[in-house]
């Protein structure tokens, strides 16, 4: 059980991470007003990558990459990761591969701390809520990243998740893999309990992030789409298990 005196603490920890994020949002903003450019913006993400990078440290987050050489292939594919909370976007920039950008729901553009940088970044958002606009933005994504030669991330799960036992998967980045004929590639997000969820505990810690090899989908169709994320989901869960250690059977301390 926390103290106050401890609560307060922790408290000013994430306000910190919080406001640095945002005036990094401010620099982008500045910098934005003078750019013209469209869905991939190569010297936004080296520059929000620059700046968060020095935060692990000021925070005590240790990564451990396993797998990277699976990033690699210089042919678009379609990235799908788990979820774990708003520290994502520091293990996220540990590995971003180059001509890469996020799928996130439109909820996040009215949210100041995540909407702005992915607003600044030409995240694409989709609203969710009009299944057929959603399905629209999708195809055109499909043609869009081979034509750029795009990689695609997707928190597949659709909102942040502490447990240890991966949330069902939206069926958004199987779709465009198979529209797009492209693979997928699944990345797995592992942390000892630097941050908790429910104390908004932050302390220094560890985290592991597995790349896995991709998952082919040329010769599928929509059809398959289903049987697709379910296997990718059982694949990661896995994964996940076996890197933190537990079983399906065992309930997780965080929940």
């Amino acid at each position: 059980m926390l103290t106050d005196c401890e609560f307060r603490g922790h408290e000013m920890d994430m306000c910190i991470y919080y406001e640095l994020v945002i005036f990094i949002c401010f620099l982008l903003c500045k910098w934005n007003v003078h750019t013209n450019q469209h869905v991939y913006i190569p010297a936004f993400y080296r520059f929000l990558g620059f700046c968060i990078w020095p935060m692990k440290y000021f925070y005590g987050i240790k990564y451990t990459i396993q797998g990277s050489e699976n990033l690699k292939a210089k042919e678009p594919y379609v990235i799908v990761a788990n979820h774990k909370s708003c520290l994502d976007i520091l293990g996220m920039m540990e590995i971003l591969p180059e001509r890469c950008v996020a799928i996130v729901k439109k909820e996040l553009l009215y949210t100041v701390v995540v909407g702005w940088p992915c607003w600044l970044c030409n995240f694409i958002f989709i609203d969710r809520k009009k299944k057929h606009a959603a399905m629209s933005t999708i195809e055109h994504l499909a043609h869009t990243i081979r034509e750029q030669n795009l990689k695609i991330w997707v928190f597949p799960e659709g909102t942040r998740n502490p447990a240890h036992t991966l949330l069902p998967f939206k069926r958004g980045a199987f779709h465009l893999a198979v529209q797009a004929q492209v693979p997928i590639v699944p990345v797995v997000t592992v942390s000892d309990g630097f941050y908790s969820f429910k104390d908004r505990k932050l302390t220094p810690g560890h985290c592991i992030i597995r790349i896995l090899p991709k998952i082919e989908t040329k010769g599928l169709n929509i059809e398959d789409t289903g049987a697709l994320a379910e296997d990718t989901r059982r694949l990661m869960q896995d994964t996940l298990y076996e890197i933190s250690g537990k079983t399906g059977g065992e309930k997780d301390a965080s929940q």
